[in-house]
């Protein structure tokens, strides 16, 4: 896995923070929320 290639979807705000320190893009998931629909708006699909 190439942090640099891969998006981090975490609900844990502490799990994002070391993850964005190795490289990774990260994403805070909220409670409820459709990640399709970030996916679909960022153009992931």
């Amino acid at each position: 896995m190439t942090p640099a290639l891969t998006l981090y979807m975490d609900d844990v705000q502490e799990n994002l923070d070391v993850a964005s320190k190795l490289g990774f893009e990260t994403y805070l998931v909220k409670p409820g929320e459709e990640i399709a629909e970030y996916l679909k708006e960022r153009g992931f699909f």
